[in-house]
Formats: C-alpha cells, sequence, structure tokens
C-alpha cells in the first residue's frame, strides 16, 4: 500500500467539505472528505468485506442491515493518532482513506486537534487508534 506523507505546515485551508494543502513541487492538491467516506464505505460493503464481517463477529445475513446503517451513519473518513503511536517521527498524525492514502504528521498537536475537531462536526469519523 502506497502512503504519500505531508507535514501539517504543507495545510493551505480547512473547511467542512475538506482539506487544501500545497505538495512539494508547489502545486495544490484537496482531500475530499466526502470521497473518503464513500470510498471507505464501498471497501467495506463488498461481498468479501461482508463475509468477513459475519466470520469475525459471529453475525448472519439478519445482521447486515444494521451493519450497513452504522456505517452510514460514521461516514469514515481516516485513522488517526493522538500520540504519534506507530509513526517515524512520534507526531500525531491523521491517515486520510485517499487512494494512495494520504498521512498529515503534525508536529504542532494543536493543529492536529483542530482538524480532528473539524472532521467531527462536519459529520465525519476519523477512527482514534490511540
Amino acid at each position: 500500500m502506497e502512503i504519500v506523507i505531508i507535514q501539517g505546515s504543507q495545510i493551505q485551508e480547512v473547511t467542512s467539505a475538506g482539506i487544501k494543502y500545497q505538495l512539494e513541487d508547489g502545486t495544490s492538491a484537496y482531500i475530499d472528505f466526502e470521497e473518503c467516506a464513500q470510498r471507505e464505505f464501498a471497501r467495506r460493503t463488498t461481498p468479501e468485506a461482508l463475509e468477513q464481517f459475519k466470520k469475525s463477529n459471529n453475525r448472519t445475513d439478519a445482521d447486515i442491515p444494521a451493519y450497513i446503517e452504522r456505517l452510514q451513519q460514521f461516514r469514515m473518513i481516516a485513522f488517526r493518532n493522538s500520540w504519534g503511536e506507530g509513526s517515524k517521527t512520534g507526531n500525531p498524525y491523521i491517515e486520510f482513506l485517499t487512494h494512495p492514502t494520504l498521512l498529515i504528521d503534525f508536529e504542532d498537536a494543536e493543529m492536529y486537534y483542530q482538524i480532528a475537531i473539524i472532521i467531527r462536526r462536519a459529520g465525519y469519523w476519523a477512527h482514534n487508534t490511540t
């Protein structure tokens, strides 16, 4: 799995819809939160993923509609870690479910928390792996 890593200092703008950031070559790129949520929902609702869910959680076909409803409510777009566990730098990070995966490494913990709050208030979920 390819992972692109940027620094929090490369962020240019954060809104409830996404994050605009600058690449090393000076061009701008954008993380669209809704696209991330749709990508993750599609990944978790393939026939194979649903079979794995049933097997791993001792569930049946009757449990699938409630599971899908829960996935739609959470609208997951990222994994985050406030302690920097697993990070090469030890800094807090948010790993977005983009293609390729985009990891934002935050030297400034306050900026990390501000973005995590914006994500949640916008109705999306960044799963805390801390």
